[in-house]
């Protein structure tokens, strides 16, 4: 399937990509960390709020997922919402949090996102982080201020839920 984008330049560009509706291409280039395409299809009017039919990830959502800082940058430069949510409450920080991207981290905290920001869960990115034996990742967090007290809906703390390997890495930044 090719997609038309004229307004660009004098001449219509065609982005190659497999079949998606219509209004997904965003979503897969961003998944795919395709930034040329996430350009492209941003200058021409693509929803940054589109939403997957699964989870309801957007395409901030997926680009931190994939730790794609060149494309994570390109969404939030085009007003992607820092605090969107997906099905399940959660932010893009928490994706980012969860695939282990302290450049991803740092581009969305930069641009504003909440350090403190929770799911449905409670759970806030540094959980995530933690739980997923992210230590670098947690630790970028915590020296953004990450609050290591903050309790999820079990009551349960980053430390808590903590792999092993990142407990000994959180306990040197934040005794």
């Amino acid at each position: 399937m090719a997609t038309l984008c004229s307004g660009l330049c004098s001449k219509p560009v065609f982005i190659l990509l497999p079949p998606l509706p219509q209004d997904k291409p965003l979503l897969y280039a961003a998944r795919r960390g395709d930034y040329t395409t996430v350009v492209t299809l941003l200058r021409c009017g693509a929803d940054t709020e589109a939403k997957t039919a699964d989870l309801g990830l957007r395409p901030l959502h997926v680009a931190a997922a994939g730790g794609h800082v060149g494309v994570v940058q390109a969404l939030v430069q085009s007003r992607a919402k820092l605090e969107a949510r997906d099905g399940c409450g959660a932010h893009p920080l928490h994706y980012a949090a969860q695939c282990g991207s302290v450049n991803v981290i740092r581009t969305l905290l930069a641009a504003g996102a909440r350090v403190d920001c929770t799911n449905a869960s409670g759970d806030t990115p540094a959980h995530w982080a933690t739980r997923y034996g992210m230590a670098a990742a947690a630790v970028a967090l915590v020296q953004a201020g990450a609050p290591m007290e903050a309790r999820n809906k079990e009551g349960k703390t980053p430390l808590d839920v903590a792999a092993p390997e990142v407990r000994w890495a959180m306990l040197c930044v934040h005794p």
